[in-house]
């Protein structure tokens, strides 16, 4: 509360004992005992409404160091603007390596597999597949027969289902021919040198290793 709302309180609690005060002398007055008893009666109330009415110093020293307080705002919260996100990256999908494929080792021929294309060929196609099987690789395994003074070795195929069909092997140093003998079995890889048709099927090979 400020000084002046003080004093204005002060004021109007005094007007009601002033109005009391005027109200008895005139009712004094009007009946005549206005007397000297009187008069010091209403200089005592008049006193002390004049006292309760003129601040003190010390009154007027508090109201005059009663300071208004002073409102302070809080800071109001200003929310940090939020980032719009973009739209989505796509994230590509690893694609699944394949491992290369071993490419598979073609079996080598035997003497069954040129059997089998006899059965199964024309004669004309028989002529050109002798042809072009010369230099392919060959599997044989047999028994000797016979072994011939060039060193040439004629063994029968143990692949082989017809009793006719035979081979003979070229390579052998004199001395490999001398240490064979008939009843051994040979095994080993070659080419293939020739094919031919002669009261059967007759395989020549040059012998690359033997097993």
């Amino acid at each position: 509360m400020t000084g002046l709302s003080m004093f204005l309180l002060l004021i109007g609690l005094a007007a009601i004992p002033v109005g009391i005060v005027v109200w008895i002398y005139r009712k004094l007055r009007k009946q005549g005992r206005a007397s000297l008893g009187a008069w010091v009666v209403l200089g005592g109330v008049v006193a002390f409404i004049a006292g309760i009415c003129i601040p003190s110093e010390g009154t007027a020293t508090e109201i005059s160091n009663t300071r208004v307080p002073t409102y302070t705002p809080v800071p109001t919260y200003t929310p940090a603007p939020t980032s719009t996100p973009g739209p989505p990256t796509n994230t590509p999908e690893p694609t699944s390596t394949f491992a290369p494929t071993a490419t598979p080792t073609p079996a080598l021929l035997t003497a069954r597999d040129i059997e089998l294309k006899r059965k199964e060929l024309t004669d004309l196609q028989w002529d050109k597949y002798t042809v072009d099987v010369i230099g392919k690789e060959i599997r044989f395994s047999g028994e000797i027969r016979e072994v011939y003074t060039d060193t040439r070795v004629r063994i029968d195929f143990a692949s082989a289902r017809n009793l006719l069909t035979g081979g003979v092997l070229h390579g052998f140093s004199v001395e490999q021919a001398l240490a064979l003998n008939q009843g051994d079995t040979l095994k080993g890889v070659g080419t293939v040198r020739k094919v031919e048709m002669f009261l059967g099927l007759n395989i020549e090979i040059d012998v690359t290793s033997l097993q």
